[in-house]
């Protein structure tokens, strides 16, 4: 998108440069961030979350607050996190008054690829309480079966927030470019003008 001249924000960009001053050591990449967040069964993990959301909260509502001072005909997109459904109500419905809030949905095999990459080298991720293990259960096992009620809630959220989903085999495609890209949302947004005001009474 900036090479068709988009100004574009990349949250964990961000969230890994402020994160790195609190924490007091080198954050240059999501592995980074995803090697001190840790697993939902390691101790400190749910300080370390709520952290990590504090964080996010403030600078996407920083980031919506710049677009609304932008001059006229900016044009602007912010790459949150997947998290950013866990922001609380009023940050989420700043950020929608800014800017349309895109879906790009994946399918089950990639949730599984993602999945199987988490267990390997964890990224940041948020579980909220959707992490749940049972007494026989080893860690691995646990992360595994509760992965899909994240999943599942994820995707619930991500549907009832967006403005606008594009399906994984039309954002995947090999011809489909930033244009198209574009274009798509514009003739979505198009058919749906009363967006931000339906949108901001369900979330």
């Amino acid at each position: 998108l900036e090479a068709i001249g988009f100004i574009c924000h990349h949250c964990d960009d961000v969230i890994a440069s402020q994160l790195q001053n609190s924490v007091g050591k080198p954050i240059n990449s999501l592995y980074d961030m995803g090697q001190w967040m840790g697993f939902p069964y390691e101790n400190g993990f749910a300080e370390k979350e709520k952290q990590y959301l504090a964080l996010e909260g403030q600078i996407v509502v920083e980031m919506a607050d710049s677009i609304r001072y932008s001059p006229p005909n900016t044009n602007v997109v912010i790459d949150t996190t997947g998290s950013a459904i866990y922001m609380d109500k009023n940050s989420l419905c700043e950020l929608k008054k800014s800017v349309l809030l895109v879906y790009l949905a994946i399918t089950p095999n990639v949730h599984n690829q993602l999945l199987q990459e988490y267990s390997k080298q964890p990224r940041p991720l948020i579980w909220g309480n959707l992490f749940h293990k049972l007494p026989d259960e080893t860690n691995e096992m646990a992360l595994r079966s509760s992965y899909a009620d994240l999943i599942a809630y994820r995707e619930q959220m991500y549907e009832k927030c967006c403005d606008i989903k594009i399906a994984y085999d039309i954002h995947r495609r090999n011809d489909f470019s930033a244009a198209d890209f574009v274009e798509y949302i514009q003739n979505a947004a198009q058919q749906n003008a009363h967006w931000a005001v339906e949108m901001c009474r369900y979330v």
